[in-house]
């Protein structure tokens, strides 16, 4: 075991380094998840429309058409009064004492009712404010009905009473809306069951990329030349090496998750260890594996600083990206998850997801839960197989040069 004991004294050596890589991780998880909020996050069950502040100036008094449209505006928005005069109505503008003015011309209705466009409302609104499209939205679906109405009118459109029935029919059109129910709120612990899942879905990011840079510094010194040179001089053999190595990654990588997980119980008081939270954290083992073979092979790879850095970044943050880690599944188009299907984090939120379903009730599948347990294991597999293809091609290759430099002399 002295390959064992060589690689736990080369971790001791960069210990610093790796606390300083845990602690950033560990500080980006904890912001991340406290984004969505604490105890006192308020579930939204009802909806009110924002009424936008309106003065409305009818010049086209006593025209069922124009009175029609103060109406249905007045029933829809807050009306506010300010002296008539341009540069008050500028003023109050620009103060946002009112967000939209909308004067009515004389002779509009008729106007309008014709089709003429000889008479065009006047629409003032404040700068940069979005209310304003509230108040367009409105005059224009006011305007577009009457014009309809008024296309299959068979009586005589200039009459007071065919326009006062028309407006009626109009308003009384517009009023007819949809119902909308909301949901029951989740219970406290629901949302609680939520936010760790939150916790163990960044939890991934964190993990993969700082195992990636603990492995790959600790196996990249046992690939330098000089090293590699020794070592062949060692009755040890390739299998053997790379076995001990990957135990002492091992270690460590049991040692950071075992930290990951204390962390996300002290975070979340009212952590409590059920069914649902011990798969979550057999989930986070079980792509501890994942995330150290991946670096395993990477550390075998090259023993570039650089590359390792890069590695890290770019899978961590690709991986997250396009699997559900900071953006949902449900949110991700089908050809993109089909490209994250490939990687092993797809599979951990995927094992999340399934998991969350016990607190919900909503067709939780033993089978999906352990095919992704499975799937992470087969890239867990595959990584060190691949390492161990790159270790025993790199000692061929190096036996085969020491041979040639040897004939040569």
């Amino acid at each position: 075991m002295r390959v064992f004991n060589a690689m736990l004294k080369v971790t001791g050596k960069h210990i610093v380094e790796l606390a300083i890589y845990f602690s950033v991780f560990m500080a980006m998880m904890i912001l991340m998840t406290s984004m969505y909020g604490g105890e006192d996050t308020e579930v939204i069950s009802s909806f009110t429309p924002n009424k936008s502040k309106v003065f409305i100036l009818n010049e086209d008094q006593g025209n069922p058409v124009s009175d029609g449209l103060e109406n249905y505006l007045s029933e829809r928005v807050r009306l506010v009064d300010i002296e008539i005069k341009k540069d008050a109505v500028a003023d109050a503008l620009f103060y946002q004492e009112v967000e939209y003015v909308l004067t009515i011309p004389e002779g509009f209705g008729d106007s309008l009712l014709k089709d003429t466009g000889m008479v065009a409302l006047e629409k003032n609104a404040a700068p940069d404010m979005t209310s304003s499209i509230n108040a367009d939205m409105l005059i224009d679906r006011y305007l577009s009905t009457v014009r309809l109405y008024a296309e299959v009118e068979t009586g005589d459109i200039t009459e007071t009473a065919v326009q006062e029935n028309l407006v009626n029919q109009t308003i009384l059109d517009l009023d007819k809306s949809s119902s909308l129910s909301f949901s029951e709120a989740p219970p406290k612990n629901d949302i609680s069951g939520l936010k760790v899942s939150m916790g163990y879905g960044y939890l991934s990011y964190a993990l993969m990329s700082l195992m990636i840079l603990a492995v790959t510094s600790v196996t990249s010194v046992f690939i330098q030349s000089e090293v590699r040179s020794r070592m062949r001089c060692s009755p040890v053999k390739t299998r053997n090496l790379q076995f001990q190595l990957f135990l002492g990654n091992l270690c460590l990588a049991v040692l950071f998750c075992l930290l990951l997980n204390a962390v996300i119980a002290l975070v979340f008081q009212d952590f409590v260890l059920d069914q649902y939270k011990l798969l979550l954290i057999l989930n986070s083992f079980v792509f501890s594996l994942v995330s150290l073979s991946l670096g395993f092979l990477i550390g075998n790879l090259t023993s570039s600083r650089n590359a390792h850095n890069a590695f890290a970044n770019v899978m961590g943050l690709g991986f997250s990206f396009i699997s559900g880690v900071f953006v949902p599944q449900e949110y991700l188009g089908a050809s993109v998850l089909r490209i994250a299907s490939f990687t092993p984090t797809y599979w951990y939120i995927g094992a999340i997801q399934e998991s969350s379903k016990l607190t919900t009730e909503a067709g939780y599948s033993s089978q999906k839960l352990i095919a992704c347990f499975v799937i992470q294991i087969c890239f867990a597999i595959a990584f060190v197989a691949l390492s161990l293809l790159v270790s025993m091609q790199r000692r061929r290759r190096s036996i085969a040069s020491d041979n040639f430099e040897l004939q040569e002399s």
